[in-house]
């Protein structure tokens, strides 16, 4: 794993906006992306990898800046 990644409370309401399939979906391929580094279990659909690319960002996004206050 080469980042950081930090759920924030921003980003556990963005999960809590999502029906249990989308949350399960999203954090399932969040971990084998950037955490584990293997392949998808589950392929995604156009419509779900465009949610999922924005969601990753993201959560990309609050992991940096979470971190850089930790730093400061």
């Amino acid at each position: 794993m080469n980042t950081t990644i930090v759920i924030t409370p921003r980003v556990i309401a963005r999960l809590a906006n999502m029906t249990p399939d989308e949350r399960h979906l999203m954090l399932d391929t969040l971990c084998c992306d950037e955490i584990l580094h293997i392949e998808r279990r589950t392929p995604l659909s156009i419509v779900d990898e465009l949610a999922y690319m924005m969601f990753r960002s993201n959560v990309i996004n609050e992991s940096r800046s979470y971190t850089s206050q930790q730093v400061s």
